[in-house]
């Protein structure tokens, strides 16, 4: 089941739908407590609602695994993005992009007014190794960020198809100075062959599996152990698109929730 409820954020100063996925017999055992997922791009991910004409299908691919018993009962709560989305979704500014650098503001709403409402309002375990955050594209990079700036409430990390070319692969420089213990958090990053990101103005000559790779290769210099608490999964058939996001979300949700 999913619902769509609308914030209005101090920090942000405006209005904001998010839609909250509940799994199959949620309310039945009223001491249980859920996990929680916080996706980027909320109208995009579940199935019956939202405004983009291709979605993931995120609600239709928990609700199987759960009910085959392959991961955790869980909560996704997917905030939609906004006509500020590169802005929001980026930690500095790319000159040549002409535009980011509000990741901060955007996180602190999330960090202080959406995920205390779900706290509040949701039968949900809140602590740092139950809540996870995720997202595709921009997303992916601001999913990133968020584990490198607030490891404190993030233990589990998607981040797929992330655009680590913005602003000259900064994220690859802040995962080479971040100082993290791995020991509880997990992180997934993942790449299509036959990437080609919208988001990117101007062609580089660096091939997005590459970049994957080194910041993998960066992610296990910090100590981070693919298959155990890092998984990078290259799709052969993957495009930059919802399409191959929602067919590869299943993967994600074994690996960060798995039974």
């Amino acid at each position: 089941m999913v619902e769509v409820e609308t914030l209005f954020s101090d920090i942000l100063e405006a209005e904001r739908d998010i839609y909250i996925f509940t799994p199959p017999g949620f309310g039945d055992d009223p001491g249980r407590r859920y996990p929680v997922l916080y996706m980027q791009d909320g109208q995009n991910i579940f199935s019956g609602e939202g405004t983009w004409h291709i979605r993931w299908d995120v609600d239709g691919t928990a609700t199987r695994l759960i009910r085959r018993g392959k991961i955790e009962e869980l909560m996704i709560v997917g905030v939609a993005n906004s006509e500020w989305r590169d802005d929001e979704y980026t930690p500095t500014v790319d000159q040549g992009e002409e535009s980011g650098g509000a990741a901060d503001p955007y996180l602190r709403f999330l960090i202080e007014e959406v995920k205390p409402y779900i706290d509040a309002n949701y039968p949900v375990r809140p602590f740092r190794e139950d809540t996870g955050i995720a997202g595709s594209s921009l997303g992916g990079l601001l999913s990133l960020y968020a584990a490198m700036t607030y490891p404190e409430y993030f233990g589990k990390v998607a981040a797929m198809s992330p655009s680590l070319w913005w602003d000259d692969h900064v994220i690859l420089k802040m995962a080479a100075e971040w100082e993290i213990d791995p020991a509880d958090l997990k992180i997934w990053v993942d790449m299509g062959f036959f990437e080609d990101d919208p988001e990117e103005a101007e062609e580089t000559d660096v091939d997005p599996l590459e970049e994957a790779d080194a910041l993998c290769e960066i992610l296990k210099a910090k100590g981070f152990r693919r298959g155990r608490n890092l998984r990078y999964y290259e799709d052969k058939g993957g495009t930059h698109d919802e399409i191959a996001w929602g067919r590869r979300f299943d993967k994600v949700l074994r690996f960060l929730f798995k039974a």
